[in-house]
């Protein structure tokens, strides 16, 4: 019987981490990973009616979500999880996937490989802050496999399910832990 990870402990208490990257993130011995650094760790909830306001200036910025650099100041555990597509990309291919120098150029480096904003790809995004202040041509998202061309089906598939320009498509951590990419003996464990 194969074991499968907790689903999502730190979402479940509504906690956005809110600073996931490679050196936030260690593998046991026994191929389990851990989470660490809570310093940016906040409840992601507000009260009933009441929208959050929060920092966007928060995460390293190549692994910040598409959100946060167009100056969200509400936001959910997405943010989280776009870090997380982020960093198992990179872990199976040994390079950074979004490397750049500023917001702005970090959204480009973005767009060049996930595709530019539209109404279908990401329609929340004319409602942040910094949307209208920034024009990008229209892009192409490029096949996933060629973004990610030594991952197998498996973890195409979960990354594809992360790695979402719209935050309230991306999967949640649970959904995430439920993916095929979990299954099996030699699968890694959370």
């Amino acid at each position: 019987a194969t074991r499968r990870p907790r689903a999502g402990a730190i979402h479940a208490r509504a906690l956005g981490h809110r600073d996931v990257k490679p050196s936030n993130s260690m593998l046991t011995d026994a191929g389990v990973l851990k989470v660490g650094d809570f310093g940016q760790a906040r409840p992601l909830v507000a009260t009933e009616g009441e929208k959050g306001d929060f920092s966007h200036q928060i995460s390293t910025r190549w692994y910040r979500s598409p959100e946060l650099l167009f100056g969200a100041r509400s936001y959910t555990t997405a943010i989280d999880l776009w870090a997380v597509g982020v960093v198992l990309a990179e872990i199976l291919h040994d390079y950074v996937l979004f490397e750049g120098r500023s917001d702005i150029e970090q959204l480009l480096v973005v767009f060049k490989k996930m595709g530019s904003p539209t109404a279908e790809r990401f329609p929340s995004a004319a409602a942040t802050p910094d949307f209208p202040k920034i024009c990008f041509k229209a892009m192409e998202p490029l096949p996933l496999a060629e973004v990610c061309p030594r991952a197998d089906a498996a973890a195409l598939e979960l990354i594809g399910t992360i790695l979402v320009l719209e935050p309230t498509r991306r999967a949640t951590a649970a959904e995430a832990l439920g993916a095929r990419f979990f299954e099996g003996p030699d699968a890694p464990r959370v």
